[in-house]
């Protein structure tokens, strides 16, 4: 009976945490280094597609030298929504960004199909098999692979699975039955 009890809180325990794991990971948005008229900026990849689209559009119906007043005048609204240099910006700056200067419209009818001049960020989208990966690893691949797999970076994943094997309970039994269950990636 122990024993039965004993595998359930097991199942249990493990549930539990992956749903934690999979909610922090969620929150979490990736993030992009860009500059914008000479100026560094950190923006989360909602936050910088919409803005490539909108430079986009300005793009294919004005010259460069209003593109680049433009851009000047995205940095300056940008420097002023950020009281810490290390803050990011979001999809809420952007929008607000677009309400200042105006839409696309505002600078005429356009001239020619937009370009891919600002490129855009590639979305990787969680495959639904779980797999160990071979390139990001430190000892079988495990957390690499289920980082992979949530889209989340591998080395926050890494720092939850060792706070939950010292503080939550976790075994490392776990992640030598992962480390047995999962395959390595194609």
């Amino acid at each position: 009976n122990i024993y039965i009890f004993s595998v359930l809180c097991f199942a249990y325990y493990y549930k539990t945490s992956i749903f934690v794991l999979k909610l922090i990971l969620k929150q979490m948005k990736e993030t992009i280094s860009v500059s914008i008229a000479s100026q560094p900026f950190i923006i989360d990849l909602d936050a910088y597609n919409r803005l490539r689209s909108y430079l986009n559009g300005i793009k294919s119906r004005t010259d460069s030298d209003t593109l680049e007043d433009v851009e000047d005048r995205i940095a300056q609204l940008f420097i002023s929504y950020q009281p810490n240099r290390m803050m990011v910006i979001n999809i809420v700056h952007v929008t607000k960004v677009i309400e200042t200067i105006g839409t696309e419209d505002v600078f005429g009818p356009s001239r020619r199909e937009s370009s891919n001049t600002y490129e855009s960020a590639s979305e990787k989208k969680p495959s639904s098999k779980i797999t160990r990966s071979r390139s990001d690893r430190y000892i079988a691949g495990v957390c690499g692979g289920l980082a992979k797999n949530i889209d989340a970076d591998a080395s926050l994943v890494r720092i939850i699975a060792l706070l939950l094997i010292l503080f939550g309970g976790a075994s490392i039994l776990l992640y030598l039955i992962l480390w047995i269950v999962i395959p390595y990636e194609d």
